[in-house]
């Protein structure tokens, strides 16, 4: 009996670490579109463009060439 509690407790931890990972990608997802939102506010040439990955910021042509890319 004492394997299987020791078991299950096993299991709790790693869905607890797979929840906490999730949450930091999720993070990490919202930071780079608020940064996005933050660019496209700043640069009246930014034009949106949605891929595969869901990116909808593209920086312009003269963005890149001033070197202040977006994502």
């Amino acid at each position: 009996m004492e394997a299987h509690e020791q078991w299950k407790q096993h299991e709790r931890i790693e869905d607890v670490h797979h929840e906490a990972e999730a949450a930091r990608v999720r993070a990490v997802a919202d930071k780079e579109h608020r940064e996005a939102v933050e660019h496209s506010r700043k640069c009246p040439h930014v034009k949106e463009v949605e891929d595969e990955a869901n990116t909808p910021i593209e920086c312009c042509k003269q963005c890149i060439m001033k070197g202040t890319l977006s994502l």
